[in-house]
């Protein structure tokens, strides 16, 4: 990729999902169904005037939805992240990769091909569901040749939230 190519990309970073505050409670969400507001302002640590101005601008965006009912006799608010809120979240992703320096991206790619197994059949693929990848197929997926290529961040599993 060209210096001018590699400009762009970052100039065309969602400036909505690319502000901390903002990129905490997206990666929050994009990891889970709903969160209620306080769950987000103790994962986030943000303050509630702080919280609401970005959960504000995140829903005038369209990236997450606001629902606002009772418990019991309390009120709670539940935010998730919208369809358009998670597609934006990916292309910022992968613009972020598409923009970070070679030698990082080798260090990516050379992380993954290491940590690879081989499946048991011969005969099964990441197309056929299979979970474990083989290095040339994984080579593949960071060059995007199976549809988009790799994202980040990455979904953490071990995430408990």
């Amino acid at each position: 990729m060209k210096n001018t190519d590699t400009i762009s990309t970052i100039a065309e970073f969602d400036a909505g999902i690319h502000n901390p505050a903002r990129l905490m409670i997206v990666y929050l969400l994009s990891r889970n169904k709903s969160l209620d507001y306080t769950q987000l302002m103790n994962y986030t640590e943000l303050t509630s005037g702080n919280i609401t101005t970005h959960l504000n601008k995140l829903a005038q965006m369209g990236y997450i939805s606001v629902i606002k009912s009772f418990r019991g006799n309390k009120p709670n608010t539940a935010v998730k992240l919208t369809e358009l809120g998670a597609r934006a979240y990916l292309n910022w992703g992968e613009n972020i990769l598409k923009a970070l320096p070679e030698a990082t991206k080798q260090n990516l790619c050379n992380s993954l091909l290491n940590s690879l197994r081989a499946p048991k059949n011969p005969f099964l693929s990441l197309r056929d569901g299979y979970p474990y990848l083989y290095a040339e197929q994984a080579h593949y997926l960071l060059r995007g040749f199976y549809g988009r290529g790799v994202s980040l961040p990455p979904k953490d599993e071990s995430c408990v939230w």
